[in-house]
């Protein structure tokens, strides 16, 4: 495992690589995290096979987490095609990004898409977000994300979405 510092607190950041999934209760704790978070949606959705993990951790209990895709899984998505496809470097695609509600306003998110930055052998990173979720749209472009495309309404939300890439 690699560790690494969130700036707030000390706490540890913890990445599990590759593993089909975290210990059993890491994966308790990110449901109740996103079912406080997302109560319509299932976590679910945004693991797939090859699933990469970071989580955030205070005294060994996950208060936020993010999910990776390899890009290469995805050349196909409506997500990459929106912007002419993906070129052919190492990426992730950020499939998931959710924390505590009581960590608003604490730079976890940040922290987490930093760290990932900076401790990964990649080229970029990509995200989504619809656009009515402006909160969501600061956080990404204060972690050095640059819009990259838009999805009209209906390829995944009922409204437009903003495709975001940060070049590492």
């Amino acid at each position: 495992m690699a560790a690494g510092v969130s700036p707030s607190d000390g706490s540890p950041l913890v990445q599990v690589v590759n593993s089909p999934c975290p210990s059993e209760r890491d994966v308790s704790e990110m449901k109740e995290i996103f079912a406080k978070c997302n109560p319509e949606d299932s976590v679910s959705e945004g693991v797939q096979p090859g699933s990469i993990f970071w989580m955030l951790q205070e005294d060994k209990h996950v208060v936020a987490f993010l999910v990776l895709q390899d890009l290469r899984e995805f050349r196909d998505s409506p997500i990459f095609t929106a912007q002419g496809g993906l070129p052919d470097r190492e990426g992730y695609f950020v499939s998931c990004v959710c924390k505590d509600p009581d960590t608003h306003h604490l730079g976890v998110a940040k922290t987490l898409l930093d760290d990932v930055a900076s401790s990964m052998p990649i080229q970029y990173l990509l995200l989504h977000a619809s656009v009515d979720k402006a909160y969501l749209i600061k956080v990404y472009e204060r972690a050095g994300f640059e819009q990259a495309g838009t999805l009209p309404a209906g390829r995944l939300y009922d409204v437009d979405t903003v495709i975001f890439r940060r070049t590492i």
